[in-house]
């Protein structure tokens, strides 16, 4: 739950189908996300099953037993996100959309050069629609593989002398 700031060299006309491509609510293609260990799908397992205790007829949440759940779900894990492949390795698989930086956003206003604000936002978008920001923004303002101030401050400044348009200013929400 982050607001930050998303400058977009645009004039208003484009924003969103410049910014389209990192909406998080976008479901993709499924693809493999990466390989699952024995330690993940046993502590998934460990956790549902610590967490709950199967009872058979006292089973207010419908809550099942290790040998229901493999019984129903066979080679498939996790809500069809663990599955074994050919090879009978576990995979997980995603259809979240891995460029995603917001869920939503709110377009403040479209400014003139003029009208920027004095200080450096964390991401802006040029006009080919390419995403660039300081670093990865997450929940709570907390942020991760950030370029060093300097380095940031001149790309930024660098694309603002670069682009004689006008800019539109949104305030993102992860």
């Amino acid at each position: 739950m982050t607001h930050y700031t998303v400058i977009v060299f645009d004039d208003g006309s484009r924003v969103d189908e410049l910014v389209a491509p990192y909406d998080e609510q976008i479901e993709v293609a499924p693809y493999v996300k990466g390989k699952v260990t024995v330690d993940d799908l046993r502590n998934f397992l460990n956790h549902y099953l610590a967490d709950v205790k199967p009872y058979d007829n006292e089973n207010p949440l419908n809550i099942k037993t290790l040998e229901e759940l493999i019984k129903e779900n066979g080679e498939n894990w996790n809500g069809g996100r663990w599955v074994k492949n050919a090879k009978g390795e576990w995979e997980e698989w995603s259809r979240y959309n891995p460029a995603s930086k917001y869920d939503y956003y709110n377009e403040e206003k479209t400014v003139t050069k003029k009208g920027l604000p004095k200080w450096t936002p964390f991401a802006f978008v040029t006009p080919d629609g390419i995403w660039h920001s300081k670093g990865v923004m997450g929940w709570w303002a907390m942020s991760w593989d950030e370029k060093v101030d300097g380095v940031w401050d001149k790309e930024y400044k660098d694309a603002v002398e670069n682009y004689t348009g006008k800019f539109t200013i949104l305030d993102c929400h992860i």
